[in-house]
């Protein structure tokens, strides 16, 4: 994200296409679900904070917010839920 916030499109591409090749090879439908609340509830709290001057993006594209923002909350709530069930696994 670093080298291509920039390139808004470009990132967004990106995300979606390693989110999905990642999706495909859990083959889990939760994970699905995991991606959806994350993308929605992470945007959410981004455009709110963002809309309070909490922070702001260096290239924002809508609502202060840039275009791969969504999609890495949902990847990054999916990681997130990856690594909670290889600790619980121990």
């Amino acid at each position: 994200m670093v080298l291509l916030y920039r390139h808004n499109e470009l990132l967004a591409a990106l995300i979606v296409i390693i989110t999905v090749l990642g999706l495909k090879l859990s083959g889990e439908r939760e994970d699905v679900h995991i991606y959806v609340v994350g993308a929605i509830v992470g945007t959410a709290a981004e455009i709110i904070a963002v809309s309070f001057g909490v922070w702001q993006y260096a290239n924002p594209t809508t609502l202060g917010i840039p275009l791969w923002l969504p999609f890495a909350w949902g990847a990054g709530a999916g990681l997130i839920k990856k690594l909670s069930e290889l600790f619980q696994r121990g």
